[in-house]
């Protein structure tokens, strides 16, 4: 049986197991266990079949049984645990996967016995560093820090890689975690390594350690990383958690922790966030990035003396500040700013290109908490630390896999330029660190802070790591946890709710914050009647018209007389051809806004979709009257005066177009027509000429254009036999 057979096969199991169907389970089971070949996995089988027949032959006895249910569900839980011990059986030996590789490498090497040698380690190495300085074994110092962090990864890869994990190997961890003399980079990893080990194949112990940790530590990098790995894992096997009784024990204990509602909150808030990645992603990659790069400051005298931005200097020189301000860098700054402090993983761009180093070979590295003392950031960045402290700090906006990546690039840098870089980056450090100090101190903020680099480094991990694709793609997913096994209470508290339903209605993921703006209805008394707006904003932006207008009218209700409302009720009827209606609505406006020349346009727009050209006419007459030389009118008058066949007129305002604003290539098409019914067809042709060349000499664009007037050009005299006639005359002149 290959890989995929297997995977198959397995996935077939958890849908019956996921459905309750135990028989059909029990049969593609047996499938695994013949083919593993392991005599305890068969017995194991053939015990709980047994149980579970038993079970059916009391419920056709019409037997009173008050355990059936708690049977039959230990039964299932049992049945997903067999179904995965038999695949790792069956790809233990030969799975390429690394998974598979680092239970071959540590298969003979026990959890106790690494523990063991890293707590020798660290020993000899806090005995090597307390020598004074003139006495210090420097090589000694360095050779025993790299034997500390190979015993780190091994400890990762020993955590992750057991499964399921033993309660004697779930009692030397939780020690070790325990420890207070456990350096708290290790104790970050190990959560990571938990919480890995726990998403291809759901491991109970593992789950409930998590649990214990944010329950127990005192360490917000812990217990914050503890919560938001549980949260990930309790959401990928709900159905598995459901039933599972020390979980839920373990649960009821967080629910009743005072903080436990806020900190799940910003969990949840934290995760919904990284939803918007890619697109930001895409718009640093896309606009930003290059917008700043293609723009080159023009002084009198020629270029920049250093073809390079020096932000200092910037600062200073009022000209060069004119500059940003003139070339536009200043409003993009602004954006990356805006989108930084709102949480964004805006550095994903930049330092993605940087996860090719040898260091993010290691796996656990990618979930290594950023320490000052480890060996790579001694090695690249040395006695500079101090200057880019800022940046590497626990108040930087780097997550920890960038802060690793930016030191080991500075290795790549000749020394002149990492001097001139840390200068730089000192000037700006005491701005930098004048920004925090003057923040008022906020746990929550802080709280957030370690969730949203956390996130960020897992975020890299599944999407950056060259061996993503053997796990499961955790950041595809809608990152909905309302469900959250034996943690709703806290998964659905108003303020979560209302803050995630924000969050997707700003990033425009309106199916999401639907969902949300829902729950806050159903199962809250929701005072906030703008979500009525906003709820019909969304259904708006998806399409859903009548589900949209349900809402506005909603809100309606409230405040019959708010503009924003009836001006996107009346959208939603126009849309929708209920032309009556949104009239009724534009008039409506027009009535509370009499002096808005939009509002005035938009009554003409629906007069003339309803082919009223004569009263949109009036509307557009006294648009003009009102215009204050923005020409909003000229193209509607324009285009009635030709439908009522006032081609002169129609004329006319084109020609106003042509010579006060910037003609598009439909304006310069309805001259044309207007032209052409008026009997001046080489003008007109001249005229659709000019529209073909605004229209980039598409022929295809304009062609298609050409033949959505069509009708109107019939009903005004042309004989449709001279339309393609020309169409091939403005197109052979143009070739």
């Amino acid at each position: 049986m290959d890989k995929i057979e297997i995977y198959n096969l397995r996935n077939d199991i958890i849908d019956a197991l996921n459905d309750s169907h135990l028989i059909e389970a029990m049969q593609l089971v047996k499938q695994l266990v013949n083919e593993a070949q392991q005599w305890e996995l068969r017995n194991e089988l053939e015990q709980l079949g047994t149980t579970y027949k038993l079970l059916l032959q009391y419920l056709r006895q019409g037997a009173s049984d008050p355990e059936r249910y708690s049977i039959q569900e230990r039964v299932r839980q049992s049945l997903y645990s067999l179904t995965d011990r038999c695949v790792i059986a069956l790809r233990q030996d030969s799975g390429s996967e690394v998974l598979y590789a680092r239970r071959r490498e540590l298969n003979d090497i026990t959890l106790s016995s690494i523990i063991a040698d890293y707590r020798q380690a660290t020993n000899r190495h806090a005995l090597l560093t307390s020598v004074p300085d003139e006495q210090r074994n420097e090589q000694a110092i360095d050779a025993t820090l790299q034997q500390c962090e190979l015993l780190e990864t091994k400890q990762f890869n020993k955590v992750w890689s057991t499964m399921p994990m033993t309660a004697g190997e779930a009692q030397e961890l939780t020690i070790l975690l325990n420890d207070n003399d456990t350096p708290g980079h290790l104790k970050g990893l190990l959560v990571s390594a938990l919480f890995v080990g726990s998403i291809m194949f759901y491991d109970e112990t593992k789950l409930c350690l998590l649990l214990q940790l944010y329950l127990s530590q005192t360490d917000n990098q812990v217990k914050l990383r503890a919560l938001t790995a549980s949260t990930l894992i309790m959401n990928l096997h709900e159905q598995r958690v459901a039933h599972a009784q020390a979980v839920e024990l373990l649960a009821k204990s967080i629910i009743d922790m005072p903080q436990a509602q806020s900190d799940m909150g910003i969990v949840q808030l934290e995760l919904a966030r990284s939803r918007n990645t890619a697109n930001i992603t895409r718009q640093m990659k896309e606009e930003i990035i290059p917008d700043i790069m293609r723009m080159r400051p023009g002084f009198k005298g020629g270029e920049r003396p250093t073809g390079k931005v020096e932000f200092v200097d910037l600062e200073a020189n009022p000209e060069w500040q004119e500059w940003l301000e003139k070339s536009g860098i200043a409003r993009k700054m602004e954006e990356f700013s805006e989108m930084q402090m709102d949480g964004g993983d805006v550095f994903i761009a930049t330092f993605g290109n940087l996860k090719s180093f040898p260091f993010f070979k290691t796996m656990s590295n990618w979930f290594l908490p950023f320490h000052a003392g480890h060996s790579d950031v001694q090695r690249y960045v040395g006695n500079l630390y101090s200057a880019f402290s800022p940046m590497l700090g626990a108040k930087s906006f780097l997550c920890d896999s960038d802060k690793y990546s930016l030191c080991i690039s500075m290795g790549s840098m000749p020394p002149e330029q990492r001097n001139a870089m840390s200068q730089q980056v000192d000037a700006h450090s005491e701005e930098i660190n004048e920004m925090h100090d003057t923040s008022l101190p906020d746990e929550t903020r802080s709280k957030a802070r370690i969730v949203n680099c956390y996130v960020q480094d897992l975020y890299r991990f599944f999407n950056l790591f060259s061996r993503r694709r053997e796990f499961p793609a955790l950041f595809d997913s809608a990152m909905d946890f309302t469900e959250l096994p034996h943690l709703t209470s806290l998964t659905n508290a108003t303020t979560t709710l209302t803050l995630v339903a924000e969050l997707y209605f700003k990033n425009k993921f309106y199916h999401d914050a639907l969902h949300y703006y829902s729950l806050l209805l159903e199962k809250h008394d929701c005072t906030d009647v703008q979500v009525y707006q906003k709820m019909g904003f969304a259904h708006q932006n998806l399409g859903h018209l009548d589900e949209a207008l349900e809402y506005y009218h909603r809100y309606e209700l409230v405040d019959e007389n708010d503009v924003w409302t009836l001006r996107h009720i009346a959208t939603c009827y126009r849309e929708s051809g209920q032309l009556d209606d949104a009239l009724q609505y534009y008039r409506k406006i027009e009535e509370l806004q009499p002096d808005k020349l939009r509002n005035v346009l938009q009554v003409g727009h629906c007069l003339l979709d309803m082919g009223r050209s004569a009263d949109a006419m009036q509307q557009y007459l006294k648009a003009d009257f009102m215009d204050d030389n923005s020409h909003r009118s000229w193209r509607p008058i324009a285009w009635c005066a030709f439908l009522q066949g006032n081609y002169g007129r129609s004329i006319d305002y084109y020609n106003k177009i042509e010579q006060h604003d910037t003609p598009s290539g439909i304006d310069l098409m309805n001259h044309g027509h207007a032209l052409l019914c008026s009997g001046n067809t080489s003008q007109a042709i001249d005229c659709y000429r000019k529209a073909l060349q605004a229209m980039e000499g598409d022929s295809r664009v304009f062609i298609s254009n050409f033949e959505n007037d069509i009708e109107p050009l019939i009903n005004h005299g042309i004989n449709r036999a001279d339309l393609p006639l020309i169409i091939d005359a403005v197109v052979m002149q143009e070739q």
